[in-house]
């Protein structure tokens, strides 16, 4: 079984992750679970979402899958029907 070696621990790392769409909040999530606790976001918008941000909606626009596969297990979907 192959173990990481970390040259820093996750715990004393700094991360600033740049735009707060999905990827971003992916890689903040995955971030904290490897235990990286000092990890800053920035958004170019008033808050987070990318393309769930209300700036950024497209109304009347449909995907190819369905909703419950764009959210994450601690940030569900919302049940709002004009997201």
């Amino acid at each position: 079984v192959a173990r990481m070696r970390y040259h820093t621990p996750p715990n004393k790392q700094r991360v600033a992750v740049i735009g707060g769409g999905w990827s971003g909040l992916q890689c903040m999530a995955r971030l904290h679970e490897l235990g990286v606790r000092d990890v800053k976001g920035f958004e170019r918008y008033d808050g987070w979402g990318g393309t769930w941000h209300p700036a950024l909606r497209y109304h009347s626009l449909q995907i190819h899958g369905p909703m419950w596969v764009t959210s994450f297990k601690d940030f569900p979907y919302s049940k709002n029907q004009d997201v």
